[in-house]
């Protein structure tokens, strides 16, 4: 019985073989390649995507950079008059990820373009506004304007200057104070453009003085030679007496033509801020969000103070949207419960 059952299971087993066909020889299934490509893409992005955001939250944790108004304020010890957005000159499209996103909108031409534009031209417009309140009112009213002999308007001491003390951004304050320059000079005051900056962001890299590019709005540059820093200007200070005129060549005539004088200046912890007190007697700090710290900002206010520059308020740009904060100092009882909230903390 169990010689039959072998040789039955046998049979079974040998038909069974016997029966099955082969159709097609084994072989490897290959991957779809748009979804593989795909698969790839996306783990890229996500990856690229946690350690941007990782990178931003840390150096956003760890940074002592000041982007908000009040803290600029309490740095500086003076009111933020404006803290606005982005501003750039027209037709330029910055750097970095707004650079991608302005091209991109203009290929496109569609309303994201038209909105940004709106926006930055009212930053600059905000700003020029809060800079020309530093200047004397008699200069803008309307008895000064076009056939009023504006550029005779305080004259017996000089042209009125101002100066504004761009802190890391030098090229975004040049086109603050060329757009206050050209209004000025749109309502018939003879205005002298001082470019004291290290890289020429206002007049270039030529020194000298420049004629105006429209007859009608008398604007004229001027940089002065080598280190802007270090030369010296046609106005007198106590440690330095005022220069002849004939050292001064054609920037004596020019100063003497002009009734106010708007100087780029860059202030920094090394400089000698008297040579600054030679061509300006009002400085407004003009500081972008994100770009200086708390300490250097203390120490710019207090060599302001000490050399006896006037400082009415300070200027931001580049300020977040969520920022909701008041640009004004902290007063003394401010400051002590502020640091006692850190001290019980």
């Amino acid at each position: 019985t169990m010689q039959r059952a072998i040789e039955d299971a046998g049979l079974q087993t040998e038909a069974a073989v016997t029966s099955t066909h082969v159709i097609d020889p084994p072989a490897t299934e290959p991957r779809a390649a748009r979804r593989q490509i795909l698969l790839f893409a996306g783990s890229g992005a996500i990856v690229a995507g946690a350690l941007a955001v990782g990178t931003i939250l840390l150096r956003t944790l760890t940074s002592d950079r000041l982007r908000r108004r009040r803290d600029v304020a309490a740095a500086l010890g003076v009111p933020v008059r404006v803290g606005v957005g982005p501003v750039r000159a027209r037709g330029a499209t910055g750097r970095g990820w707004a650079a991608v996103t302005t091209r991109v909108a203009r290929l496109l031409r569609g309303h994201p373009v038209r909105w940004t534009e709106r926006r930055r031209h009212r930053n600059l417009e905000a700003l020029v506004s809060a800079l020309e309140s530093a200047l004397p009112s008699r200069l803008t009213s309307p008895g000064t304007r076009r056939g009023q002999d504006a550029n005779r308007v305080g004259r017996k001491s000089g042209p009125t200057t101002l100066g504004l003390a761009a802190i890391d951004r030098a090229d975004t304050g040049a086109i603050v104070l060329r757009a206050l320059g050209e209004r000025l000079a749109g309502l018939g005051v003879p205005v002298l453009l001082l470019d004291l900056s290290s890289e020429g962001a206002l007049a270039g890299h030529w020194a000298g003085l420049s004629e105006p590019r429209d007859p009608e709005q008398p604007v004229r540059t001027f940089r002065p030679e080598g280190d802007p820093t270090l030369a010296p200007g046609p106005r007198r200070s106590p440690r330095r007496p005022a220069p002849d005129p004939e050292e001064l060549g054609e920037l004596a005539t020019a100063w003497e033509d002009a009734a106010v004088v708007l100087a780029l200046v860059e202030v920094d912890p090394g400089m000698d801020l008297d040579v600054l007190r030679t061509w300006v007697n009002r400085v407004v700090p003009f500081v972008s969000a994100g770009r200086a710290s708390q300490e250097l900002l203390s120490t710019i206010a207090v060599l302001l103070e000490q050399s006896g520059l006037e400082v009415p308020f300070a200027l931001l740009e580049g300020v977040d949207r969520s920022d909701q904060s008041l640009g004004q100092p902290l007063t003394p009882t401010e400051e002590r419960d502020e640091l006692g909230a850190v001290e019980s903390r």
